[in-house]
């Protein structure tokens, strides 16, 4: 076993430590829930049957990281060094989950089958470090004689329904293979496709130079009164996979993968897209002449004259087609190793979501203990989106067929929102029949 656990520590110490994103970190692994499925559909929960409790309650989560500040920075006048470590690309990420129904069987020991219904929204902005300083300290300090890159400036909106079917096998006493079929049914989208866009200010002249494309989309959205929001049942469709992987030999080490998302969904159903690609435009200010003159019709027909000109160029060309968004992609890689028969497990999870062709990443350390068939406790440290101070937590208590369950991604994130990019918090009750924990019931899987 020391061999195992020789590398099992090497890759830990090996494992890159500042990588960016939010996802279920804390989660991945906990077996005693049977929403361990969600981040890994080879992930066989320990008990053999699962219902949810009551419907909307057997799942809520919720989730927020701002890569860029923390809001204690705007209030507490440290404004000057938030925007010195800004990045080029920043996100603001919000996520509200909702499990309405969930139902999980073992099959002939072997197999488990599961199924759900939830409800997902997803909230993002983009936006590019030097949009923060140019309205922080406008256009004549660090930005003089440079371009101002405003590129890759998004706003994200998605409201899906998630109709799932899972099925998860044994394939050997060390190996199980899982998969999950989605269907999606899109309710709202709102949609950044394109968005390149640079501001020049001339150091002589001043003179101000934008340029730039843009093109979004939209569904389902009441952007005039034309549209409702409806958020019973829509004409957009989507499909969509989660694949997952999962070993364990009989000295306790672990690994898993799992690919979730795998997927896209047609938007149809009152689509209007907006989009120019010629954006290109030069103001060179009221001249002082017309503001000093006895008759100011001058300077407001210049003005008016540039009202005019923004006008033309920013004139955009609308669209009704339909169009296609991918799922948000995550990826999970988990090393592990158990100890004292199987009731203490430390592990490693290296997480990632991919969107538009765009990676961020992140990792934590940790460790899960079950105490008895009531108790289970996990807690881990980690590292993700643009912040290395994450103290994940969780817990389920199930003293008989009733479970509860806490758990959170940042536990100091919670009471100190105002301090941290990441807050995050998952709770709920379900119902959980013929639990089997320890190493003479069930095998458990990394």
């Amino acid at each position: 076993m020391s061999r195992y656990l020789s590398s099992f520590l090497l890759i830990l110490l090996a494992f890159p430590a500042m990588i960016k994103a939010q996802v279920e970190h804390t989660l991945y692994g906990f077996q005693t829930l049977p929403q361990v499925t969600m981040t890994n559909p080879a992930h066989i929960p320990y008990s053999k049957m699962n219902f949810t409790l009551i419907p909307a309650l057997s799942s809520a989560s919720f989730g927020f990281n701002n890569s860029g500040f923390t809001y204690s920075q705007l209030v507490d006048e440290s404004v000057d060094e938030a925007v010195q470590n800004l990045r080029t690309r920043n996100f603001i990420d919000l996520k509200v989950d909702n499990e309405w129904l969930h139902a999980g069987f073992r099959v002939l020991k072997k197999n488990y089958i599961h199924f759900s219904i939830s409800e997902r929204m997803r909230a993002q902005v983009q936006y590019p470090g030097d949009l923060i300083v140019l309205l922080w300290e406008g256009n004549g300090r660090s930005l003089l004689g440079k371009t101002a890159n405003l590129s890759n400036m998004a706003l994200n909106l998605m409201h899906y329904r998630e109709y799932t079917a899972g099925f998860s096998r044994e394939v050997t006493d060390e190996l199980t293979l899982g998969v999950r079929a989605k269907y999606i049914n899109g309710l709202g989208n709102f949609y950044t496709r394109k968005s390149e866009f640079g501001i020049y200010t001339d150091s002589l002249s001043f003179d101000i130079t934008m340029s730039g494309s843009f093109e979004v989309n939209s569904s389902g959205l009441p952007l005039d009164s034309t549209v409702t929001y409806n958020p019973g049942f829509s004409n957009n469709h989507g499909f969509g996979v989660d694949l997952g992987f999962s070993y364990r030999n009989k000295n306790g080490f672990g690994f898993s993968l799992s690919a979730l998302n795998l997927g896209n969904i047609n938007w149809s159903q009152n689509v209007r897209s907006f989009s120019n690609e010629d954006i290109s435009l030069t103001y060179r200010g009221v001249p002082i002449n017309n503001i000093f003159t006895a008759d100011d019709s001058s300077a407001a027909s210049s003005i008016s004259e540039f009202r005019e000109t923004l006008v033309e160029k920013f004139n955009t060309q609308e669209s009704t087609q339909s169009y296609r968004t991918n799922l948000p992609s995550q990826l999970f890689l988990g090393l592990s190793q158990q100890f004292l028969d199987e009731k203490l497990t430390l592990s490693l999870v290296g997480t990632g979501i991919i969107q538009d062709r765009f990676f961020r990443g992140g990792a934590r350390l940790g460790a899960t203990v079950t105490v008895g068939k009531i108790l289970g406790v996990t807690a881990n440290y980690g590292v993700y989106g643009n912040s290395t101070v994450n103290i994940g937590f969780g817990f389920s208590v199930t003293p008989g067929p009733i479970q509860f369950y806490f758990i959170t991604d940042n536990i100091i994130g919670v009471p100190l929102w105002d301090k941290h990019r990441n807050v995050h918090a998952r709770l709920g009750f379900n119902i959980t029949i013929g639990k089997q924990y320890g190493k003479s019931v069930l095998k458990v899987r990394a």
